[in-house]
């Protein structure tokens, strides 16, 4: 079972989920990876997500956690993370040729 949507979560979730995009500035620790996730669902659509390098790794573990307790989401994600150094390799490219086709 996926995580519950704290109250300020789901108000974000209520407000965005119908929204053609959107961004989520709550403060370090407050949820940003759920409430943006539980948006995606929602949509049924492609993603993609711009975070800072530093937080890439962090995104990909955990849209990708098999762990029941602490897993995010229901979705199977298919995550590619691609750096400033790495935007000019071939899977980004093939990444982003099939998200603007969905």
């Amino acid at each position: 079972m996926a995580k519950k949507l704290w109250r300020h979560q789901q108000y974000a979730f209520e407000k965005y989920k119908d929204r053609e995009s959107f961004g989520l500035l709550f403060p370090t620790g407050t949820g940003k990876t759920l409430t943006a996730c539980r948006i995606a669902e929602a949509k049924d659509r492609p993603v993609l997500i711009i975070a800072p390098n530093a937080l890439c790794k962090q995104w990909a573990d955990e849209l990708t956690n098999k762990d029941e307790e602490s897993r995010i989401s229901e979705k199977d994600w298919s995550v590619v993370v691609c750096t400033s150094k790495s935007k000019h390799t071939k899977r980004f490219k093939d990444a982003l040729e099939k998200l603007c086709e969905e």
